[in-house]
């Protein structure tokens, strides 16, 4: 999954914009999905290059993912402790 991500978050994340409310809850069990499985720090910079959209709603979708993603890198953090 690591070398689509930079493909795939970007597209994803537009259909969090949509109006269609099931489009959207699927791309964000998508990129979920997709933050459990891929590497943390891809997925992360794929994030943040979207925390500055000019929608508000995606910019806020975005926030919650990114926000998922370090509670698992701090997570693996703590288990090697």
């Amino acid at each position: 999954m690591d070398p689509e991500v930079e493909s795939v978050v970007p597209i994803l994340l537009k259909k969090t914009g949509e109006a269609n409310r099931f489009i959207n809850d699927q791309a964000i069990k998508a990129i979920q999905a997709m933050i459990l499985h891929a590497s943390e720090e891809r997925c992360l910079s794929s994030l943040i290059s979207f925390a500055d959209n000019k929608s508000a709603s995606i910019r806020g979708d975005t926030a919650k993912l990114i926000n998922q993603c370090m509670k698992k890198m701090v997570w693996k953090l703590l288990c090697y402790i």
